[in-house]
């Protein structure tokens, strides 16, 4: 990680001539290192332009940290559009019911986000903080069925924490549950919930 400061040159051919003939910035560069880079994908390379002051590796970090949770939000923009819930093809005409739809979307969205947020249980975060009671008992019969024999194809994680959940919702959405296998994304835990809510439907006619 490198930082500094950069001054951007105002553009020749501006109309607003008032402006400043160069603006301060700070500029923060980030790559990964290749140790944490996922099969073939290419290590990620940042250079952010920032007004926050930075002289510090700590202060440089902060600007890092912001930036990774933009990604946060991007996340779950992707949830509701096309390749998610794809709530822009919604035939629905009235505000209100575009707004209940919306509501609707983004609570499911940032559920799935939590689950991707949990897969390797880093969050610490509690099972009960998402799933109901009733639904935690359908995902503790769900995992004997889609965990394997052998202990390498077992839920590593505790039944209390989300990342229990995390694992079976996964592999309902087509996860190989190996851990070679590149970790499961957002639209895995997205298709792995459509399934497990058709699933839980059942199950709660028969409790």
């Amino acid at each position: 990680m490198k930082f500094g400061q950069v001054s951007i040159i105002r553009p020749q051919k501006h109309p607003d001539k008032e402006l400043l003939t160069e603006l301060p910035l700070q500029v923060v560069q980030v790559k990964e290192t290749a140790d944490s880079v996922v099969n073939n994908e290419k290590p990620v390379h940042w250079i952010l332009f920032t007004s926050h002051p930075v002289e510090t590796v700590e202060m440089a970090m902060q600007i890092v940290q912001w930036y990774r949770w933009r990604w946060v939000i991007e996340q779950v923009f992707r949830a509701l559009k096309s390749k998610g819930l794809n709530i822009e093809k919604s035939t629905v005409e009235s505000y209100e019911a575009l707004v209940n739809l919306s509501t609707l979307a983004l609570i499911a969205a940032v559920q799935v986000l939590q689950l991707t947020q949990a897969r390797d249980g880093g969050t610490d975060q509690q099972i009960s903080e998402v799933f109901s009671a009733q639904e935690q008992q359908c995902l503790n019969l769900l995992n004997k069925k889609v965990e394997g024999n052998t202990a390498l194809s077992k839920n590593p994680h505790p039944p209390e924490k989300l990342a229990f959940a995390t694992w079976i919702i996964a592999r309902l959405g087509g996860w190989k549950g190996h851990k070679k296998s590149r970790p499961p994304g957002l639209i895995t835990f997205l298709k792995g919930m459509i399934r497990f809510n058709d699933i839980f439907k059942g199950f709660y006619l028969l409790l």
